[in-house]
């Protein structure tokens, strides 16, 4: 839900924010690190993300309502 806010709002999370001064401008070129760069990080307008992690919390929500957690009786503890 965070994160939804964050981006409805154009707010840049902190942790990036921290992540991306401690990294500076090094990046690593290797074949390796390409690739995992290619595969985590995607180039994609924002309005792509926005969608996406409404969906995403549409569909946490939904989930939650359809199939809520349930507690055993036998997990709870005696006092």
């Amino acid at each position: 839900m965070v994160v939804t806010l964050e981006t409805l709002l154009g707010i840049t999370c902190p942790l990036t924010s921290i992540e991306n001064n401690l990294r500076g401008v090094y990046e690593s070129t290797s074949f390796l690190s390409y690739w995992v760069k290619q595969i985590i990080y995607w180039d994609s307008p924002d309005q792509f993300f926005i969608i996406l992690y409404c969906m995403f919390l549409v569909w946490t929500f939904s989930m939650w309502k359809f199939f809520p957690p349930r507690i055993k009786k036998s997990a709870v503890l005696p006092t």
